[in-house]
């Protein structure tokens, strides 16, 4: 007869593996906004209309790379609702890492000029 094969099964005593996982926060969808935005809509039966654009800006959000998600207004969240306040605070967080980077390239373009 052929060999055999062994079969292992991880039981998560490794120490490491167990302090990453206690490390772990859940982090929420990038799109996570515009699918609150799709199921209000939903369950408030606001229309077709309605329907039609909530659902063509979720879309274009999952489709988007990361960072160029749609900045389309929301159809039915509010400035109240918490999601609303989460996607606020990640807008105001990606314009300063990006004025940061470009502030960056400034810099180091601006260093070899120097040089000469």
């Amino acid at each position: 007869m052929g060999k055999g094969f062994e079969v292992k099964f991880y039981t998560g005593d490794d120490e490491e593996y167990q302090q990453q996982l206690r490390n772990q926060k859940p982090k929420p969808h990038r799109c996570d906004d515009r699918i609150e935005d799709l199921c209000q809509v939903i369950t408030s039966f606001a229309g077709f209309d309605q329907l039609k654009q909530a659902w063509k800006v979720t879309w274009v959000c999952f489709n988007a790379e990361e960072g160029q998600e749609p900045r389309d207004p929301y159809v039915m969240l509010q400035p109240t609702d918490p999601l609303y306040k989460l996607v606020a605070t990640r807008r105001q967080q990606q314009q300063q890492q990006a004025s940061a980077e470009k502030q960056q390239e400034q810099s180091s373009k601006q260093q070899p000029a120097d040089k000469k």
